[in-house]
């Protein structure tokens, strides 16, 4: 996956039900995160890095056919 670094951060918009909104804000209370900014985008990573794996595996259950 191929990343352009143009600019250091872009900004997102996006609405949660209230229920993971608090359960984020609780993370951040606790101090595992500084920011709900900075949880959001390690959820992203995790998200992206389990997707990678996924990819990367069914790459590899695929037999070529020569």
């Amino acid at each position: 996956m191929e990343v352009v670094e143009e600019e250091k951060e872009g900004i997102i918009s996006l609405h949660i039900p209230l229920p993971l909104l608090r359960m984020l804000d609780a993370l951040v209370k606790r101090g595992l995160f500084r920011s709900r900014s900075e949880a959001v985008r390690f959820a992203i990573l995790l998200l992206l890095k389990e997707y990678m794996c996924l990819a990367e595996r069914e790459k590899a259950m695929v037999v070529p056919l020569r």
